[in-house]
């Protein structure tokens, strides 16, 4: 539950425009949350750029040996579901953001998020149909949308709602495993429930041995079939995983209402009490997903796997909570700050980043660029993840000095505000401008 705190407020803005905002306007802590993110999100995507999408229902197993199932685990264990809870919790802090600014500057935030979030969502779109079915975007920018509806409300109303919408995918879980069960003792309709289970299994096991084929060995057109069929599946799972974005989302808004992000000075005492107890619970909690996600075929209708969707349920954001407020905490001391500059740099084009390592990813592992697809267990897309980041971290480094924007982030901003915005630094020495950090 977020503290009630008053925001302080900035001071006027000039209401005549709104301008992206300049980089000495910049919340350092939220910068390095967000180039945080990147790196577990990669580390997670990796599965899905290098394996089917499929495998994620089936009991199959492709790299069984002790040190990819480790890294497996530990994927699980602390990165699986957390890093895009925590991006989910900076969008929503950062549509609160930019709302309160807004308003200041007497402009009507809904109109520019709005624009914001239609070219997210082209943005996105192209992504996903184009380049990687992993793709976040159209579903930030649809749930964008959404939490638009919310703005009005107080930060306690907005972590009430939050609640609800993490209860979504438990109670379809209940409904789904009930049904199965009573189903089951029915007569005559428990032969016809294991047979349907099974038939679905077998679907499953196909388009594992079809999405192989074409990404591994196919053309281009293969793989682009093959690309837009595992999209449509990973959005009629959209039930499962979308409520808890949304939670989050929510969460980050009632953070960014309560000004939070303002007086984190004055609350690093909070920031690191709170982190701390939401890290050791998410750890307790998560550990148990983990070691069942590890033991069990994540398709099966039983009792174990039903209570480690739960505990994932309310795990993952924990985890991402007791992240985000052991880092902010850090990242309070100038030290530290200095130290985690390149994780700052890469949080400040993070769209332009996040875009990247789908193409790379996808060069290494489509048959048009190294064909390594599904030749990489765990353990080696996690090297590879690693090396990618860090090759990301001297790059956004080497880029933000030179540059205001990364080349999504530019398009991105310049679309929305209607005029080419400028790139070179010196623009910002002397202006003052709203803040602009739905995603930084």
């Amino acid at each position: 539950m977020p503290p009630e705190v008053p925001p302080v407020s900035p001071p006027p803005l000039p209401s005549e425009r709104l301008d992206p905002v300049g980089r000495s306007e910049r919340i350092a802590s939220l910068d390095i949350l967000r180039g945080f993110a990147l790196l577990g999100i990669l580390v997670v995507n990796m599965r899905i750029f290098s394996e089917p999408v499929y495998l994620m229902v089936t009991d199959l197993e492709f790299h069984t040996g002790a040190l990819d199932r480790g890294f497996r685990m530990l994927i699980s264990w602390f990165a699986e579901g957390k890093f895009y809870s925590l991006f989910s919790l900076l969008f929503g802090l950062g549509i609160a953001i930019q709302t309160r600014r807004s308003e200041l500057a007497g402009i009507r935030s809904t109109s520019i998020l709005r624009r914001r979030l239609g070219w997210l969502l082209v943005i996105g779109g192209l992504h996903a149909v184009f380049i990687w079915e992993g793709d976040i975007l159209v579903i930030y920018a649809l749930l964008g949308f959404l939490l638009l509806l919310f703005r009005r409300c107080r930060p306690r109303s907005l972590v009430i709602w939050a609640v609800v919408f993490l209860l979504i995918p438990v109670v379809l879980n209940v409904g789904v495993l009930g049904l199965i069960v009573v189903l089951q003792i029915v007569p005559g309709t428990g032969d016809a429930v294991m047979e349907a289970l099974r038939s679905q299994e077998a679907g499953y096991v196909a388009m594992v041995e079809r999405s192989y084929e074409a990404f591994a060995h196919g053309d281009w057109g293969d793989i682009q079939r093959m690309r837009l069929r595992s999209l449509a599946f990973l959005y009629s799972l959209a039930f499962y995983y979308v409520p808890g974005i949304l939670a989050m989302f929510l969460i980050g808004f009632a953070l960014g209402k309560a000004g939070v992000h303002e007086r984190l000075e004055a609350l690093k005492g909070r920031l690191s009490r709170y982190g701390f107890w939401c890290l050791v619970l998410g750890l307790i909690l998560n550990a148990y997903y983990a070691k069942v996600r590890l033991t069990n075929a994540p398709n099966d209708p039983t009792l174990e796997n039903f209570v480690a969707s739960v505990v994932f349920t309310f795990g993952a954001p924990l985890l991402a909570l007791g992240y985000a407020g052991i880092i902010a905490y850090l990242a309070l001391r100038p030290t530290v700050r200095d130290w985690l500059a390149p994780v700052a740099a890469m949080g400040r084009v993070a769209l332009s980043q996040y875009l990247l390592q789908s193409i790379v990813c996808t060069t290494i592992f489509y048959s048009y660029g190294l064909g390594w697809y599904g030749r990489v267990g765990p353990a080696g897309t996690t090297a590879l993840a690693l090396a990618l980041y860090a090759a990301q971290l001297a790059l956004s480094a080497r880029w933000t000095r030179r540059f205001r924007f990364g080349p999504a982030e530019w398009l991105w901003r310049s679309l929305t505000y209607k005029r080419w915005q400028p790139m070179r630094p010196e623009y910002d020495l002397g202006r003052r401008g709203a803040s602009d950090t739905v995603t930084g």
